[in-house]
């Protein structure tokens, strides 16, 4: 908009729009790549496929889940799985996911190296209800019985 603004100063609107527009395609067509970093993206998603999938079999179906960031873990387990994040993050406190866990009846936490988060929230964690068990890459935590 600043361009065709000061454009539209030095020449007519329509040659403005047109060198914009002309400018735009040679930068998309210099710049087209649509498979950039399409590895790391297929590895990302082979790794959220197959700790998922232990996870889901690890877990019963009635366990009501949460994570640091859920919402990965939610698509690819196929079913809800709470976010903490914005709790801690509002509160500043680690424990301030317990009134979740209480509010939504979360039993069980999960963390992994795979998913977003989770590294420091670990630590509380482990230290409140002790090592949890490795499932793959993972961690389950049970946080209510």
């Amino acid at each position: 908009d600043s361009l065709a603004w000061l454009g539209e100063k030095l020449a007519s609107p329509r040659a403005v729009r047109l060198t914009l527009t002309v400018l735009v395609l040679v930068v998309a067509a210099l710049d087209f790549a649509p498979r950039k970093g399409w590895d790391e993206i297929e590895t990302r998603h082979a790794r959220l496929t197959a700790g998922c999938a232990a996870i889901d079999a690890a877990l019963p179906r009635s366990a009501v889940l949460a994570a640091p960031v859920g919402w990965h873990l939610s698509v690819y387990l196929g079913r809800p799985v709470f976010n903490l994040a914005p709790t801690m993050t509002r509160e500043k406190r680690m424990d301030s996911s317990e009134a979740v866990f209480d509010r939504h009846g979360i039993d069980t936490v999960v963390t992994a190296d795979f998913a977003f988060g989770g590294e420091a929230y670990e630590k509380y964690l482990v230290r409140k209800y002790g090592p949890g068990q490795v499932v793959g890459e993972a961690r389950v935590y049970r946080v209510r019985h």
